[in-house]
């Protein structure tokens, strides 16, 4: 009766860990092309504006994708935990471990185009806001 219970418990365990997974998963690529998504429109409705505006906008664009890679790391970390804690629960009930942990040729490119974007608003908001501030 007991291991019954256990079972069960590691059965309901072992699904909520698996969706837990899919969803950080998912986040690691979804969030980024948001960010993407959203910093084109921003700045693709401000080009004709102001430039003061478009240079505030591309620096909080910047800052927004230092937050996206600090979301893209936190959902890494959960995803990998997630996934051990799986193959844990498939070695205590005896199961073949089919939960698998490789995330790198899919996750590297985003962090760099993450990163180069960001680096890149950064950069250009400065630039456009620097005789202001000079």
């Amino acid at each position: 009766m007991e291991k019954e219970i256990r079972n069960t418990i590691l059965a309901t365990q072992l699904s909520e860990l698996n969706n837990r997974s899919r969803a950080y998963a998912a986040q690691i690529w979804q969030v980024p092309f948001a960010y993407f998504g959203l910093t084109g429109l921003i700045l693709g409705s401000l080009v004709d504006r102001c430039p003061t505006l478009l240079g505030i906008a591309l620096i909080i664009s910047g800052m927004l994708g230092i937050v996206v890679l600090v979301h893209i790391f936190g959902n890494l970390q959960a995803c990998k935990r997630a996934v051990l804690e799986i193959q844990s629960i498939e070695r205590s009930c005896g199961l073949h471990v089919t939960a698998q942990w490789a995330p790198k040729l899919i996750v590297y490119p985003l962090i760099i185009a993450v990163v180069c974007m960001a680096v890149i608003c950064l950069i250009m908001g400065i630039y456009i806001l620097w005789p202001l501030i000079s």
